[in-house]
């Protein structure tokens, strides 16, 4: 490969980062679907009843608002990157396997994502769907828990076949409680599903994983426009395979040396201005392209990852050490956050009046039993079969 050596560390430091704003974005939102008092709302939808041309406009350039509104959509965008890093790794694994072994061994591909996947998925579906209900209030969320009595075809059947979206679209948009983070893995897992026969095919070339980019992107324009079922419309629509294809295509020109003429200075400068650029294009997107945003916010993220992967990790070990450890176990933070968000508003409901109910309580225990829990279960459930899945030959 031409460019050595890349730095996970770096990498592992970005999924914490992008799991611990999915939890945080999450907090306000879980206690408004408790029924708790909370400050969310959603920008988008302020932005259409103000009738201006983006965020900025419709704020008045007041900095609070700005920050308050970015604070709970900083989750959907950290699920955006989790998409296109997910494109990025997978299509590096299969770049190196197929220059080592001279092919793609599609089956150790699929097996090695049931081992790193599949686990943790099925414990903490299966607890949301039979588990927790039986616990009564703890983790009972007033909007989403009557969801629980709906037909299981309807809702458990696509969870346990890992298709949480298609479940969101035959419910028109409504998620199972303490679960609904799951539909991201499903989109992940279909994507893996046919993506190393569309490497085969295609040869994770920049300009076919584009034309194919576009093809999605007409046919998600053709659902909406055409007036398809509308949970069609919400399976396509939640499926963002162009981000994962943008990574892959970040991944391709990594690895084919695309970048080694770029200093290291310079890679600086362009994780910066990537970073710069997720905000400014929240802040200044018009709202005729909302549905849109997140591919030139995949484009973004593919940057500041290319960045993290050449650039050498300066932080000092006290600092990095953590981090790094927090990473390792950000899949376990991701799937297990919710519920504990929810116990952690209930039990905070319980020891505080309403008018001193504070978002800070809910942070600081939700996080405190989530990375607790996301340790518990890397090691106990995660490692083991993590072990297998080296032997596969997985990346890392």
């Amino acid at each position: 490969m031409k460019n050595k050596p890349l730095y996970f560390e770096n990498l592992d430091i970005m999924r914490f980062v992008a799991a611990y704003l999915v939890l945080l974005s999450h907090v306000e939102l879980t206690m408004g679907l408790m029924g708790l008092p909370n400050n969310w709302s959603n920008p988008w939808a302020d932005l259409e009843s103000s009738g201006k041309a983006n965020l900025w406009s419709a704020y008045n350039g007041n900095l609070s608002k700005l920050l308050h509104a970015f604070s709970h959509e900083m989750g959907a965008m950290a699920v955006i990157f989790f998409f296109v890093l997910s494109g990025f790794l997978i299509t590096l694994l299969l770049l190196r396997e197929k220059e080592v072994q001279g092919k793609i061994d599609v089956k150790r591909f699929y097996l090695r994502r049931v081992l790193r996947i599949w686990p943790l998925y099925f414990v903490v579906v299966l607890l949301g769907l039979y588990g927790l209900p039986l616990l009564g209030d703890a983790f009972y969320v007033k909007s989403q828990s009557p969801n629980l009595a709906a037909d299981w075809r309807i809702l458990d059947l696509p969870y346990l076949l890992i298709l949480p979206n298609l479940s969101n679209g035959l419910m028109v948009g409504g998620f199972p409680p303490n679960i609904g983070q799951a539909w991201s893995i499903g989109v992940e897992e279909q994507f893996y599903l046919f993506w190393p026969w569309l490497f085969i095919l295609l040869k994770a070339k920049p300009k076919w994983l584009t034309v194919f980019i576009v093809l999605v992107v007409a046919v998600k324009f053709m659902a909406l426009q055409w007036g398809w079922p509308r949970w069609l419309q919400i399976f396509l629509v939640t499926m963002k395979f162009e981000s994962m294809a943008i990574g892959g295509i970040g991944a391709y020109i990594y690895f084919n040396g695309g970048m080694r003429k770029i200093s290291m200075n310079a890679w600086r400068v362009i994780g910066a201005g990537a970073l710069l650029g997720i905000l400014g294009s929240f802040v200044l997107c018009p709202p005729q392209i909302q549905d849109a945003l997140f591919l030139v916010q995949s484009c973004f993220f593919l940057l500041v990852i290319l960045a993290g992967v050449v650039l050498p990790n300066k932080l000092p070990l006290v600092v990095r050490g953590p981090l790094v450890w927090l990473g390792q176990r950000s899949y376990g933070i991701y799937m297990w956050h919710m519920m504990f968000l929810t116990f952690s508003a209930y039990i905070s409901s319980r020891l505080f009046p309403a008018n001193l109910l504070n978002p800070a309580t809910v942070v600081l225990l939700s996080t405190a039993m989530t990375i607790g829990m996301s340790h518990l279960s890397y090691m106990l459930l995660e490692m083991p079969f993590l072990r297998l899945k080296h032997r596969l030959g997985a990346v890392k």
